[in-house]
């Protein structure tokens, strides 16, 4: 009701789609570089480091994305897929 009376949108950010792609490795064929960012505990700066080498790649001219594979990556870059919320079959 809140939302409706602001004129805001409500959005479930760990519903995972319906159409998720099998296997395609689209990265690998458009000759993508990943970098993967992984820590041993929660809060170590992962997401924080992988954004600001984004931000890093694009002032210098480079084409670079960040994929949120969670709610809070989710909620600053807009999109992505919360992967806890997905059969695990569609991860990798």
């Amino acid at each position: 009701a809140a939302a409706k009376r602001g004129n805001a949108t409500v959005r479930e950010l760990r519903e995972p789609p319906s159409d998720i792609p099998i296997g395609g490795h689209r990265a690998r064929r458009q000759g993508s570089v990943v970098v993967l960012t992984v820590g041993t505990d929660a809060a170590v700066g992962k997401m924080t480091a992988s954004l600001e080498i984004v931000d890093a790649l694009r002032r210098a001219g480079k084409r670079a994305a960040f994929v949120a594979t969670g709610q809070t990556g989710i909620a600053i870059a807009g999109e992505g897929i919360a992967v806890d919320a997905v059969v695990a079959d569609f991860i990798a």
